[in-house]
């Protein structure tokens, strides 16, 4: 049987800093009952495997990106390159059978901060204080007298 992707829930983080290189982290519920409505019995939600798909768009193309550890509610993904949106959804399957995709998420990375500007040139200050001195003339017999 076919597992409800209605309870599964996509909630997205981010780790580090806007301009580090971040994991996207995602979190989720697992569904408690089939797509017939019957519930799923507690010893079975700790063998439900979580597939974590990326793709460009809400639509995908969808890419299998993670294949979690039975009863994980949660996951590292890749990270959007800087400036773009990735998309994210989910399934779960459980005795073989799969659910089918869960409503997509999206996380936009921040656009790379510009190069800080090159240093300044140290051009030394210009020379202050400048006089000129005459040298003293010698006596040409030009005398007053």
């Amino acid at each position: 049987m076919k597992k409800n992707p209605i309870f599964v829930a996509i909630l997205l983080a981010t780790l580090l800093s806007p301009y580090a290189a971040q994991a996207a982290v995602l979190s989720w519920v697992l569904p408690t009952s089939y797509t017939s409505g019957a519930p799923i019995a507690d010893t079975d939600l700790s063998r439900i495997v979580v597939k974590m798909f990326t793709g460009p768009s809400a639509t995908g193309p969808w890419t299998l990106a993670v294949t979690t550890s039975p009863g994980a509610t949660s996951a590292t993904g890749p990270d959007p390159l800087p400036g773009e949106t990735l998309w994210y959804t989910l399934t779960v399957t459980l005795d073989g059978m799969e659910s089918d995709l869960a409503q997509p998420a999206s996380k936009t990375a921040p656009a790379e901060p510009p190069p800080p500007p090159p240093p300044a040139p140290k051009i030394p200050a210009a020379p202050e204080g400048l006089r000129i001195s005459l040298p003293l003339l010698p006596d040409r017999g030009w005398g007053h007298g």
